[in-house]
């Protein structure tokens, strides 16, 4: 949840490169969490940037138009 890289974390934790490797790979059950926990903490930070930006934040507005053209390009 501290959105680490899969290298940091294998660092922190001493896996070997094999175990790494596990994180990048979609399919794999390291993998599949590792995705799971960075959507569970991009979805945080969204609700507060939204919140932010529902108050006029402009850097928080503007983070939040750059994800409206994201969200809209990723369907066109």
């Amino acid at each position: 949840m501290l959105l680490m890289t899969p290298e940091q974390i294998g660092s922190l934790l001493e896996f070997d490169e094999e175990k790494v490797s596990e994180f990048r790979n979609p399919f794999s059950p390291m993998g599949r969490l590792y995705r799971q926990c960075i959507a569970r903490q991009a979805e945080m930070l969204h609700e507060q940037t939204m919140k932010l930006a529902m108050v006029g934040s402009p850097t928080a507005m503007e983070a939040a138009v750059d994800w409206l053209r994201q969200a809209q390009t990723s369907i066109e």
